[in-house]
């Protein structure tokens, strides 16, 4: 056994009850690569998620709340933005918006970026505070700016529609661009609808399929349309009946 065992060995515990992996996916490597995807991924984490993570890896959800209160009325800007998202995710009733509005307002008092997303969708759909489109396109503007990946397809789903700003559908393609870091079906199904929509059918065709491989309805029904009419692609309508049929097997609808 080298030298690295051990400690590769504790880092990749914790990847694995971050992100939910298994050991045994990097098992196949040997153990000095083992480190080195480890700190990669621990190297992008805060002191703040790790503190938190080490304390509730084991912990019942009531148990990871009581100590996310703790730590986030200490001032750990990570724990009030887990905590916000926890309430908004729970949302049953304002009373919960309301928690979900407070702990996010304190990730952002307390310097944490993440938290102005959150806020945006509070305020975007009048969840816990007055409904105030210009202000969530605000905090979301601000959130992408920093950086935030989530932001980004929230940001562009503002332009997309006009919410908050006037529609611009080409800003609205730059930000789900971004947005498609995060792998979120979302944003790879809008690049591909609004290539389509300015006529940028070569370019939406690999956004489509993508989106088709993560089941997304739309993408199949939009992907059908450009091989009815051959638009960025051979004109193919027993293709697209497929492509047609496979859309409303998964539930869309023109309606």
């Amino acid at each position: 056994m080298n030298r690295f065992s051990v400690s590769s060995l504790v880092l990749l515990l914790l990847c694995y009850y971050l992100l939910g992996g298994t050991i045994n996916a990097y098992a196949q490597n040997d153990v000095q690569n083992d480190l080195h995807i480890a700190l990669e991924i621990l190297s992008t984490l805060s002191n703040e998620e790790l503190a938190f993570i080490v304390k509730v890896h084991d912990k019942t959800e009531e148990e990871t709340i009581e100590i996310a209160t703790k730590l986030a009325n200490e001032g750990n800007g990570y724990c009030a933005n887990y905590l916000g998202n926890h309430y908004s995710a729970a949302g049953s009733s304002q009373s919960d918006y309301k928690k979900a509005f407070h702990w996010y307002s304190k990730a952002v008092e307390l310097g944490y970026i993440d938290g102005y997303n959150g806020l945006g969708f509070l305020f975007e759909n009048g969840f816990g505070t007055e409904k105030n489109e210009y202000q969530a396109f605000a905090f979301y503007t601000k959130a992408a700016n920093e950086g935030v990946p989530n932001a980004y397809i929230n940001l562009g789903q503002c332009y997309a529609w006009g919410i908050g700003t006037e529609q611009d559908l080409n800003k609205a393609l730059e930000w789900f661009t971004k947005g498609t870091i995060t792998n979120e079906r979302v944003a790879f199904v809008n690049c591909g609808v609004i290539l389509f929509v300015l006529e940028r059918y070569e370019e939406a065709i690999s956004y489509l399929e993508k989106s088709c491989e993560m089941g997304s309805p739309v993408a199949f029904f939009q992907l059908g349309l450009c091989y009815r009419d051959g638009k960025g692609v051979e004109k193919n309508e027993q293709k697209s009946r497929v492509l047609f049929m496979k859309a409303k097997e998964l539930g869309y609808s023109e309606d």
